[in-house]
């Protein structure tokens, strides 16, 4: 819209999309540990599966998730036998 190419222009923002500023706003909302269905409403999504393409995962959250095993070390593994047939 001619409003927004204005706010962009006096912003100094000439190669900035509305697109890019969705995905901005959806990363820091996943980044801000705001649950997926909440997204989904905040940023107006038609399906729950849209807010996943604004919001990938970050190395470093991924990084963090993935060390959470490391707290685990001295905890019990319980193992669940199945019997076949």
């Amino acid at each position: 819209s001619k409003a927004y190419r204005k706010a962009r222009k006096r912003a100094d923002l000439n190669m900035v999309r509305v697109h890019d500023l969705r995905h901005t706003f959806g990363q820091r909302l996943r980044s801000a540990g705001v649950a997926k269905e909440d997204r989904d409403v905040i940023m107006g999504h038609a399906t729950r599966e849209m807010s996943q393409l604004y919001a990938t995962p970050t190395i470093a959250g991924l990084i963090e998730l993935a060390n959470r095993a490391l707290k685990t070390v001295d905890s019990p593994t319980i193992l669940r036998l199945v019997a076949n047939g």
